[in-house]
C-alpha cells in the first residue's frame, strides 16, 4: 500500500469517525446510540491495532496492551447499556460491566506507565530509572514510535 493510499484512508477514517461521534450527540437515548457508540469504541480499537501493524512500532506490545484495555472499557459501556435497556433497571453495583471497566483502567495505565518509563526528559532522574516522572508523562506522547 502507497503513501497516497494510507493518506486517503486516514483520512476517509478520520471523516468517517467525527461524523460518528457527532451523529451519535444526536441519536436519540436507544439501542441506536447504543450501537453507535460501541462502533465507535470499536472503530478505535481496529484503528489502533491496524497502526500498529503497518507502521510496527518497536514497544508493539504496550500498543497491544492498550487495545485490550480499551477493548474492556468498550465491553463494559455495551455490558452496562444492556443492564438498562434489556433489563430496563440500573446496573447493579457490582456489575459485570464494572468488572470490564476495572479490568481495563491498569491496562490502560499500563501501556501508558510503559511509554512513560521509556521517555525521560532532562533532570527528571537517571537514565536507568524506570520510574515515570509527571514531565515525562506529559511528554511521552511526543515521544512514541
Amino acid at each position: 500500500m502507497n503513501n497516497d493510499m494510507r493518506a486517503s484512508l486516514w483520512r476517509i477514517y478520520l471523516v468517517a469517525g467525527t461524523a460518528a461521534v457527532g451523529g451519535y450527540f444526536l441519536l436519540p437515548d436507544d439501542w441506536w446510540q447504543t450501537g453507535v457508540g460501541a462502533a465507535i469504541a470499536l472503530a478505535g480499537v481496529a484503528g489502533l491495532l491496524v497502526g500498529v501493524w503497518l507502521h510496527r512500532p518497536e514497544r508493539r506490545r504496550l500498543w497491544w496492551v492498550l487495545a485490550a484495555g480499551l477493548s474492556c472499557i468498550a465491553a463494559g459501556d455495551f455490558v452496562y447499556a444492556l443492564y438498562e435497556r434489556v433489563l430496563h433497571g440500573s446496573a447493579p453495583f457490582p456489575s459485570l460491566a464494572d468488572a470490564l471497566y476495572l479490568a481495563g483502567c491498569p491496562l490502560i495505565g499500563l501501556a501508558w506507565w510503559g511509554w512513560c518509563a521509556r521517555v525521560r526528559p532532562a533532570g527528571t532522574g537517571s537514565a536507568g530509572s524506570t520510574r515515570p516522572s509527571w514531565p515525562a508523562a506529559l511528554a511521552c506522547c511526543h515521544g512514541c514510535s
